[in-house]
């Protein structure tokens, strides 16, 4: 709070951070402009490399990457209201508690740097499963202890597991459904995210009326494990004849046909 009072308030902080985003999103929209002869041209893999969004929509595979993506904002949404608040709660210094969530932010960045090149050898869904479970086992370690090396399986766990599953739940999109309609499927793929916004608002409730958090991050934990357990049998979705387009139909009855 010093540290703040001597940059010159909250006000000054806020208003720095917007210069400070301003000045490298001007900085970064150079590198990644893409001119429009360099756009890649999608090519044609198959019958079942071009889903559309309502094929897409109407196989289990598309809600469970969703439940994936919306347990990690809700876990995210909420660990970024209540974090700190909950570990000073408990007797945890409030400069730990700062630090966990630094490293928690830290990793947050890192890991889908570090996962990137483990994708292409174990592929999307063992990433998938392996960021939701890492951020069960920190939300776990936050609901039991509020010792140092808890607070750091904390951090780590759910920061890391959070980077590991966007990277891993873009990737299974574009793996399962490929890549001409990848924009719009992703798109509403992301509409599951609109649930982290009862997060705070369940747990703040929860520690209004218990004084604590310990169930709330249990609770969490549990939810994670469901939906790691969920994201473990996923199967490539396989298109039906009636959802194929014609020309890939005529195609495929003649290739049978040439056999």
């Amino acid at each position: 709070e010093g540290r703040i009072t001597a940059f010159g308030g909250w006000r000054a902080y806020w208003w720095a951070m917007v210069a400070l985003m301003t000045v490298a999103g001007a900085i970064g929209l150079p590198a990644i402009a893409e001119r429009k002869d360099d756009a890649p041209a999608f090519e044609d893999g198959g019958a079942d490399s071009d889903w559309t969004l309502a094929e897409a929509a109407r196989t289990p595979q598309f809600y469970v990457i969703g439940s994936g993506i919306a347990a990690t904002y809700l876990i995210s949404s909420t660990v970024n209201a209540f974090t700190v608040s909950s570990l000073t709660l408990v007797g945890v210094a409030i400069g730990t508690a700062v630090l966990a969530f630094s490293i928690l932010s830290a990793c947050h960045a890192i890991f889908p740097l570090l996962m990137g090149g483990i994708a292409e050898r174990v592929g999307a869904k063992a990433l998938l499963v392996f960021g939701v479970s890492i951020q069960a086992v920190g939300m776990t370690a936050l609901a039991l202890d509020a010792s140092f090396p808890a607070l750091m399986v904390f951090a780590i766990g759910v920061g890391g597991g959070y980077g590991t599953i966007f990277l891993a739940t873009t990737l299974s999109l574009q793996d399962y459904f490929g890549h001409r309609h990848y924009a719009r499927i992703f798109g509403a793929n992301q509409l599951f995210t609109a649930i982290s916004v009862i997060g705070p608002a369940i747990v703040g409730r929860v520690a209004d009326l218990t004084g604590r958090f310990d169930i709330s991050w249990a609770g969490l934990a549990a939810m994670l494990a469901a939906a790691a357990v969920g994201c473990a049998t996923l199967r490539r979705p396989v298109r039906r004849a009636a959802q194929l387009a014609p020309a890939a139909r005529g195609s495929t009855m003649l290739g049978r046909a040439w056999l």
